[in-house]
């Protein structure tokens, strides 16, 4: 459900620099922080001074990874719903062993401010790797999402306000250690292997969006951790990019068209855009060629409106096979959509809230 959240409270200009002074910072920076607290699950805290129109805000901004604040030593494994009460207990204990004489003079964990949070859920899988390629093949959600990085591992979208990142975790934590010149303990390989997590990360315009939404009448994070909004935007976002339908070879694909009860341009139709975006690897550059017409092969040219081509998409899920098909190289002629699994994982967070 969770994964890091990031909270800001305003902080009095005395306790401001006494606390910089305390952690050894330059004390008349703008934006100053620490990582001594990181193993506490206090990854990140910084002070940080803004002149917003002539007038100075100071802040403190704390980047928290929950889990690794609840179970007090480092994992890999994500916040679970039937955890979350925990955490406001958990973080005032920590926040008077870290902040010690100013503890006081700090909100506990329900005034602060939400600024950024992390939703993810964690499903297990052999085929990891395969899915991540399949998903960086998928539509972005909207025209917002302007900017993708592929890169092995990892299907990684980005708007403004919100970054999806669909990803290996073994792959992430083997490039992190590598980098580090740092060997996987056995802990770490065992909670890594074979895990897909589905990573919504909602920035600063998104959480106020979200208040805006839901109707609340602050963004403390208390409003935030509610099992019932995160399920809803990781759904929203995997349907708005990966979609529905399980994942075939294009031959697979192919056989299933053809079976449908369709007319017969329909499926031809059909059978066209399946194998436009099979060569073009990718739906967003297929729908681009689409609208600007080509020729996929043998003399057949397909060209149409970007509202035909989503149309075609629609009908192609309809019939439970998701657009972006299996490489003929893979020798693997069928993969179930993880949707499911994801569904299962939600499932089983609600029964151990109850």
């Amino acid at each position: 459900m969770l994964h890091t959240i990031e909270l800001t409270t305003r902080v009095e200009v005395s306790i401001f620099y006494a606390l910089r002074r305390e952690f050894g910072m330059q004390v008349f920076s703008a934006s100053q922080k620490t990582d001594e607290f990181r193993n506490y699950g206090f990854r990140e805290v910084q002070l940080n001074s803004n002149d917003i129109n002539g007038m100075i805000i100071r802040l403190m901004v704390i980047r928290l990874n929950t889990k690794v604040l609840l179970d007090n030593q480092e994992t890999l494994l994500s916040t679970q719903a039937s955890e979350t009460y925990r955490i406001a207990t958990a973080f005032n204990e920590r926040k008077s062993t870290i902040f010690g004489d100013f503890t006081s003079e700090l909100p506990d964990f329900d005034q602060w401010t939400c600024r950024r949070i992390d939703y993810c859920v964690d499903v297990i899988t052999e085929h990891v790797s395969a899915y991540v390629v399949l998903f960086q093949r998928c539509k972005l959600p909207s025209r917002h999402y302007n900017i993708t990085i592929k890169k092995k591992g990892s299907s990684y979208m980005k708007s403004n306000s919100v970054t999806l990142n669909f990803y290996d975790k073994f792959d992430q934590l083997e490039k992190h250690l590598l980098a580090l010149d740092k060997t996987m303990s056995n802990k770490e390989q065992n909670e890594a292997t074979n895990m897909l997590r589905f990573e919504i990360q909602c920035q600063r315009g998104k959480t106020d969006y979200i208040k805006r939404r839901e109707g609340f009448d602050t963004k403390s994070i208390e409003h935030f951790l509610d099992s019932s909004l995160s399920n809803k935007l990781i759904l929203d976002y995997y349907d708005k990019s990966i979609g529905t339908g399980d994942f075939y070879s294009l031959h697979g694909a192919r056989a299933i068209v053809d079976r449908a009860n369709l007319q017969f341009r329909t499926k031809q139709t059909l059978l066209n855009t399946l194998k436009l975006i099979a060569q073009t690897r990718s739906i967003e550059k297929a729908r681009v060629q689409f609208i600007a017409g080509v020729d996929i092969g043998g003399g057949t040219v397909v060209k149409g409106s970007r509202k035909t081509f989503n149309d075609n998409i629609k009908k192609i899920r309809l019939l439970g096979v998701n657009p972006v098909t299996i490489p003929r190289n893979w020798e693997i002629a069928f993969l179930p959509n993880p949707r499911g699994l994801i569904l299962s994982r939600i499932q089983s967070e609600l029964e151990e809230t109850h």
